[in-house]
């Protein structure tokens, strides 16, 4: 006989077991034989509910079918589930199908294939309206005749009445291959499943595997949502990314991408700088992943930038463990330690139910508690990974599960390889199959199920198997949950609550051991039990990438945990049953789960085990915080990109604060190590807003080194201006800063010292872009008046050399960069000492040598620019020519009047001027007093004196020259008594060559003279 699930369970959801009946064991029936495949025999309030005799019809005992697990999942929660599981039992009783059930309007089947028939047409009007028109579909008979066949290149297998309107999406070049008909029943027997989706229309999966949902319009105007499982169940966040909707199609997009999360790292920091609000940092971080994977995700062409949307999910996931296990971490340290002592193992806890038992271990002992949270963790990721596709099988039958078998059940009653009975103990009962439709919708819906355990969601995946017409898989899910009966201690008069849990947990832990053992079950269908028993042996075939293994061992540790704190605590009334051997060798450590995973066979989880951020996940989980720095600091020599450096160098500032509050060991300089490279890689790549807050976090030395590098190359006024406030809001020394700066710019490309070749090889040369950067430096140090004096300093250093290289108009430059008003401020409001009153000295000799050389040029240039050339006379010319001549003569007389005066007038000028320099003791310093004993610097000491023995020389000879020039002959020779006067001893700069050469020019000098008649060799005048 066949037997069809009634429509009342199909339509049933899960809340509803929940709440059916009213908890008691009123509604149990009374031992006997079943008349269906069903039977539940009462045996009092924790009896739970059984097979019956549909046990003793297989002859055999152990728990290897789903019917144990429904016996063992009751317990005294039974009373609900069991009464209503009951109240089916007459409705699953031998009925005629509805295959061939008539009613008096006419034949069930005869409306059913009417219906399907208008549904094929209409879809064949979608199909063909979609699709090129030379695409040629399988054949498909005429739904009256039962079972029709179809023809297609890849697919062969009979049409149902179920199965007619999946089959009515495969199209020519899909692959869709059954099981091969004979094999025993397996769900486990994985379909070799390959679907190409087409380019348009009607797809079923698109490009990302997820799966694509295609709403069907039926004549009778409900939409029926189509879907088929992920094509790979891998819970691997390398391979997975995520729907696209919006365009973002270039490297520069991306790039902007990187520098906005770089802002919103250095906001964060910025906002929680203090070491108390590491938890806030950390959020902050996590949330600023999240936004901009939204982002990447909102791209068109999301493929393109999947390396850096898998690394983002990797950081954000590795974030969000940080904050967890920190938050625990934080509470038990702001506890004292409170709480986390072992409990005394004599105290009495007879009145302590399963459940409140495990609540008090979690919250008792650090170590289970923080493997539940990575727990936790691991399946909230899945989490984010599976929603956005259906997880609804594809069951179309709205009274029965198993539509396909019951059609060939009922078409063909003496097919040796199809089960002959409808119940779900059917196939492992009898070593039989189910239609291979059946089976590959059993498989998909095992691992579905399986993909919402690993998420966490058991209860939607209990709902799952509600809205598939599988009530009792639902059932069979509720038997790990601790018992609690929250009515033990109540009077009589108080109302009574439902019983929580399972009390025959043990038992129905032992079922699940023996039915991963049956090769009947899929190996997906085994890791769902296997999941929520302990089972690691199972549990590890379908974990296909690091996380998926992670979970597995934290999954199986937690329940190897708790079950040995129950037996250690559990009450003495209740004698719990003995788990097998092998449930007890699972490790039982986080350091024991992470070499089993490093030992793991799989290439594929050997080298995500080398994947950075599993690698700082691994030392996060086992709060190594001094083997996460070393092997952080170890990366830096890898060459990370500036996004890796950005992770990882937050994470070190992430580290230093939990060290400080959960007062362990951190190595500073390693941390310091990191911390800098990450400095100098922002400020290599311009992130210069960026540096002067993370620079803070460097020991005093390397802030000033590191941020001065950053200013270097800052030209702008305004964004040095900018750079100078940021470095003073991360409390950084600005005027060491500054001062770094500008010493590293002036010695850039040459000794510090001028030393004595350039004496003889000096000579002007053209500007250059370092001698431009040398000039521009300046401005940093003006921008403050307590920076004044260093500019003057720095200044004289820079035009010192300078004025040693000839280039007076570079010199001239940097003295113009510093404000007139320098002197005065400095005087006002600094306590001159000797060191200071000679760089104020040296900053006037260097201004009254640039303005005697700034005269020399304007009378230089007046005198051979500006001189007019006499008219040529005419020649022979007339009478008007002559005239003309006159004219330009008189013309001529006036301009070269004017012109004399002028060249006597800055003749004048450049002589006072040039005076001014060679009298007034240029480029020394004045006697230190006796109370001052800073030493002096040897080096501007030298070149000082090197300056005096290049510069007055050539003064001495520009200054001939004008007089010379000018025909103030007889201030020629005075020039040589100024040179010879003991007072300066000015002859002393004077080399052999160059007295040589102003011998030869007074002579020259004084030959004018005596040819002039009026003055004698020496200038005096003749009597």
């Amino acid at each position: 006989s066949t037997f069809s699930a009634p429509a009342s369970m199909a339509d049933t959801s899960f809340e509803e077991l929940e709440d059916a009946g009213d908890g008691s064991s009123d509604g149990a029936q009374e031992a006997g034989d079943p008349q269906g495949p069903f039977s539940f025999l009462g045996e009092g309030s924790r009896a739970g509910f059984s097979m019956g005799s549909f046990l003793e019809g297989t002859g055999e005992g152990s728990f290897r079918n789903v019917s144990q697990l429904l016996l063992q999942s009751g317990g005294r929660k039974r009373g609900k589930q069991a009464s209503f599981l009951e109240s089916q039992a007459s409705l699953l009783e031998p009925q005629p199908s509805p295959a061939v059930h008539r009613t008096g309007t006419g034949s069930v089947t005869l409306q059913r294939k009417e219906r399907i028939r208008k549904s094929m047409a209409a879809l064949d009007d979608v199909v063909s309206s979609q699709h090129s028109p030379h695409l040629k579909y399988p054949s498909r008979a005429a739904p009256g005749g039962g079972a029709a066949a179809l023809s297609s290149p890849h697919l062969s297998m009979a049409y149902t009445p179920g199965s007619l309107l999946k089959e009515s999406f495969l199209q020519p070049g899909w692959s869709v291959e059954a099981t091969p008909s004979g094999t025993p029943y397996s769900t486990g027997g994985v379909p070799s499943e390959s679907v190409d989706a087409p380019k348009a229309g009607l797809s079923i999966l698109d490009e990302s595997g997820f799966t694509h949902f295609v709403p069907i319009q039926r004549e009778s105007g409900y939409t029926h949502e189509m879907s088929s499982p992920p094509s790979s169940l891998s819970l691997n966040f390398e391979e997975t990314l995520g729907a696209p909707s919006s365009e973002l199609t270039t490297e520069e997009e991306a790039t902007k991408v990187g520098r906005v999360l770089m802002k919103d790292f250095h906001h964060a920091v910025s906002m929680h700088q203090n070491p108390s609000d590491v938890l806030k940092l950390v959020k902050a971080f996590e949330m600023a992943c999240q936004e901009q994977i939204n982002v990447v995700k909102s791209s068109a062409r999301c493929s393109m930038f999947s390396p850096m949307l898998m690394e983002l999910t990797l950081e954000r996931s590795t974030w969000e463990l940080v904050y967890a296990l920190s938050s625990d971490r934080a509470e038990v340290e702001l506890r004292g330690g409170e709480g986390e002592e072992e409990e005394d193992m004599n105290l009495d806890l007879q009145g302590l139910s399963e459940q409140q038992i495990v609540e008090s271990y979690l919250n008792s002992d650090q170590t289970v508690r923080q493997a539940k949270i990575v727990v936790d963790w691991l399946e909230k990721l899945t989490q984010d990974k599976v929603q956005g596709f259906s997880m609804k099988a594809q069951h179309y039958a709205d009274t029965v599960c198993w539509e396909n078998t019951l059609h060939d059940i009922q078409n063909r009653p003496n097919n040796l390889h199809l089960i002959s009975e409808m119940d779900p103990d059917a196939p492992t009962r009898q070593r039989k199959n189910l239609s291979e439709l059946d089976k590959k919708d059993e498989f998909a819906l095992s691992r579905q199920m399986f993909s919402l355990v690993r998420a966490g969601q058991v209860t939607e995946a209990q709902q799952l198997c509600i809205e598939c017409n599988k009530p009792w898989k639902a059932a069979a899910l509720d038997g790990w949950k601790f018992f609690h009966d929250p009515n033990v201690g109540k009077s009589e008069n108080d109302e009574l609550e439902p019983v929580k849990g399972n009390e025959m947990r043990e038992q129905w832990k032992i079922s699940c051991w023996e039915l991963v053992k049956d090769p009947y079950y899929s190996d997906y269908e085994k890791a769902i039990y296997a999941a929520l028993s302990g089972n690691l042996e199972h549990l590890l075939p379908v974990c296909n990438s690091w996380y998926d293994c992670l979970w597995a061992y934290f999954k199986v540790m937690v329940d190897l945990l708790v079950e040995q704190r129950l037996r250690l605590c559990g009450s003495s009334e209740k004698e719990l049953e003995e788990l097998p051997s092998e449930y007890w060798n699972s490790p039982d450590s986080a350091e024991i789960v992470f070499q089993e995973i490093e030992s793991s066979p799989s290439p594929a989880i050997q080298k995500e085990c080398q994947n950075l951020f599993h690698i700082i996940q691994k030392f996060v989980i086992l709060n190594d915080l001094q083997a996460l720095v070393s092997k952080i600091h170890g990366w830096a020599k890898d060459n990370p990109t500036i996004h890796q450096l950005r992770f990882l160098a937050h994470l070190v500032l992430v580290v230093q604060r939990l060290g400080i509050c959960l007062g362990l060991h951190v190595e500073q300089e390693k941390c310091t190590d990191y911390l800098e490279l990450f400095v100098r890689s922002l400020t290599r790549g311009k992130y210069n807003m960026f540096v002067a807050l993370y620079a803070s976090y460097l020991p005093p030395d390397l802030q000033v080194s590191c941020y001065a590098q950053l200013l270097q190359d800052v030209m702008d006024r305004g964004e040095q201006r900018t750079c100078l406030e940021l470095g003073k809001e991360a409390g950084l020394d600005m005027s060491a800063v500054t001062k770094a700066l500008v010493e590293n710019v002036r010695n850039i490309g040459m000794d510090v010292s001028v030393n004595a070749s350039i004496l003889e090889t000096a000579e002007e040369e053209k500007h250059t872009n370092l001698d431009r950067q040398k000039i521009q430096v300046i401005d940093w140090l003006v921008f403050e008046e307590c920076q004044r004096m260093e500019a003057i300093g720095q200044g004289n250093a820079i035009m010192r050399t300078f004025l040693a290289m000839r280039k007076y108009s570079a010199a001239s430059e940097v003295f113009g960069k510093i404000p007139k008003d320098s002197v005065e401020v400095i005087t006002r409001n600094t306590v001159l000492s000797a060191d200071i009153s000679n760089a104020l000295r040296e900053y006037n000799c260097i201004g009254a040598y640039l303005k005697a050389q700034k005269s020399f040029n304007s009378w230089f240039k007046h005198y051979h620019l500006q001189k007019m050339e006499p008219p040529t006379a005419p020649i022979g010319g007339k009478f008007t020519d002559q005239v003309a001549y006159e004219e330009k003569y008189k013309i001529y007389q006036h301009e070269q009047e004017v012109w004399r005066c002028g060249l006597e007038q800055l003749a004048e000028e450049t002589e006072n001027d040039i005076y001014c320099v060679l009298l007034g003791d240029w480029m020394e310093d004045e006697d230190l007093d006796e109370d001052d004993s800073s030493p002096a610097d040897p080096v501007r000491t030298n070149q000082m004196s090197l300056l005096r023995q290049l510069c007055l020389p050539q003064l001495c000879f520009l200054l001939h020259t004008v007089l010379h020039s000018t025909a103030w002959h007889h201030k020629c020779l005075k020039l040589a008594d100024v040179i010879c006067s003991e007072k300066h001893k000015l002859y002393q700069v004077f080399g052999q060559h160059e007295l040589q050469k102003l011998l030869s020019l007074l002579q020259q000098s004084s030959v004018e003279l005596l040819d002039g008649g009026k003055c004698d060799e020496l200038g005096y005048e003749l009597a």
